[in-house]
């Protein structure tokens, strides 16, 4: 158990993270849904998109006519992401992020991923 420093169990446990907006557990909740809310993720076919930044993962999953797409920075500095996948609508709807955007973006311009960022998108509008 860890008695000292920023992760002390009297800092960080379910009753101190419950209610605190942006707490760990806040982030893990919203990720936990948003994965739940994605079943294309678990149980569609997944691949593997070709982007330009060789520190950027992207994944389109498919499922039921539904797809997600997932974007992924491993890298420690900021990047554009220009998408060159077929098939993909004009628009892509956000679902979740590291940065909070909630604006839909169009695939035809490049998406903006922070260091180590992330972005979920829907590609077919709003699951059925």
């Amino acid at each position: 158990m860890i008695s000292e420093g920023p992760f002390d169990y009297r800092k960080v446990n379910i009753a101190a993270q419950r209610d605190a907006p942006g707490s760990l557990m806040e982030h893990m909740q919203r990720l936990i849904r948003t994965r739940r809310a994605c079943p294309e993720i678990g149980w569609g076919d997944c691949t593997v998109l070709p982007t330009p930044e060789s520190g950027v993962l992207a994944l389109h999953c498919a499922w039921r006519g539904q797809s997600v797409l997932t974007l992924h920075n491993l890298s420690d500095r900021r990047v554009d992401v220009r998408l060159s996948a077929d098939g993909l609508p004009e628009s892509l709807t956000p679902l979740f992020c590291d940065d909070g955007q909630r604006n839909p973006c169009p695939t035809d311009e490049p998406i903006a991923l922070g260091s180590y960022g992330f972005r979920w998108f829907r590609a077919d509008g709003e699951r059925r």
